[in-house]
């Protein structure tokens, strides 16, 4: 009788290599995501900030006038 590489088990043929791929497959996706995101991140970032400078200098200009 002639023994399978990953064992006589429905366990050891199926779910092992299943539970590896997707473990393999998550990690992968993991870091990709990461790395787009924190591109679209920096630049959320930096949009806002602009934003937040921009209307606080509308709004001092406005206290400015008021007084």
């Amino acid at each position: 009788m002639r023994s399978s590489f990953l064992g006589r088990h429905l366990h050891s043929q199926i779910v092992v290599p299943l539970v590896a791929a997707a473990v393999v497959v998550g990690i992968v996706a993991t870091i990709v995501a990461v790395y787009l995101l924190s591109g679209l991140t920096q630049k959320w970032v930096d949009a806002s900030a602009d934003d937040a400078v921009d209307h606080m200098a509308a709004r001092l200009e406005d206290v400015g006038r008021e007084m």
